[in-house]
């Protein structure tokens, strides 16, 4: 049962990370959901079209371009901003990487992330809260796939997977990102915080856990070294999250294991 007068705004809600978390806060928030090309339904929330690109589209959903106008109006009516993030906003150079650390991007995407984030703090201040997500995974929905599906399909296939030894994260179910997003929310924190994994691994690592936690073999599985092939954008070698700030307000992410476990459940 939403509570009365308690709302909350997720835009990119056919997305992948956006259903997650509308499913989680929908019992607690009266929540409405914005998309754009990918009609979806989520139980218990209103959904609405809307370009985020178009300023009007944004008043009328409250009522960088896109960030700017979203923070813009938030502070115009009083109203917190979160936004989220990702660990591609460091350079993969000095891993592992805390709230403090400052961003360093060396691709595009994490270019506009940290300049999206440098916004959110200058107009927002108090009232806003970046949140920075690791490596997600979890079961996919329509028109929101992710790695996981993507490798148990491979396995099954036995086709090869060429992983990378020498590239690390600290990944998260995107269910245990939603529910760290809504509790830093929920319980006032404000500024950046990290939402990772509390187990570092490397890209192979993961593919082998995830052949074995499906109970697949994992020959296809070969290892390989970024060198060794073409990437179609740079990528940071080693983003490691440090999540103690969250960690303060009670963010507790399950063992690796156990989340790949309750993703795979179904698949």
């Amino acid at each position: 049962m939403s509570t009365p007068g308690r709302n909350l705004l997720i835009t990119g809600v056919s997305g992948f990370l956006g259903r997650h978390l509308c499913r989680a806060a929908c019992d607690a928030w009266r929540v409405t959901g914005s998309f754009l090309e990918h009609e979806c339904e989520i139980p218990g929330v209103a959904l609405r079209r809307a370009d985020l690109g178009e300023r009007n589209a944004v008043r009328r959903l409250l009522d960088a371009t896109a960030t700017r106008w979203l923070a813009e109006e938030c502070v115009r009516r009083g109203v917190g901003l979160v936004y989220v993030s990702t660990d591609q906003v460091f350079d993969g150079e000095h891993a592992p990487y805390d709230e403090a650390a400052p961003p360093s991007p060396v691709n595009e995407y994490g270019r506009q992330k940290a300049a999206a984030e440098a916004v959110v703090r200058d107009l927002c201040g108090a009232r806003g809260l970046v949140c920075r997500l690791p490596l997600l995974f979890g079961r996919a929905d329509p028109g929101a796939a992710n790695f996981l599906a993507t490798h148990v399909k491979a396995l099954r296939a036995r086709q090869t997977l060429r992983l990378f030894t020498d590239e690390f994260r600290t990944p998260v179910s995107a269910t245990v990102a939603a529910e760290g997003i809504l509790l830093t929310l929920v319980r006032g924190g404000r500024g950046v915080f990290h939402l990772g994994g509390l187990e570092r691994v490397s890209r192979w690592q993961l593919g082998m856990l995830v052949a074995e936690v499906a109970g697949l073999d994992a020959a296809p599985i070969v290892a390989a070294r970024r060198s060794e092939g073409a990437l179609s954008a740079p990528r940071p070698a080693d983003v490691s999250l440090v999540s103690a700030r969250a960690s303060t307000l009670g963010f507790r992410p399950p063992p690796l294991r156990e989340q790949l476990a309750a993703a795979l459940s179904g698949l």
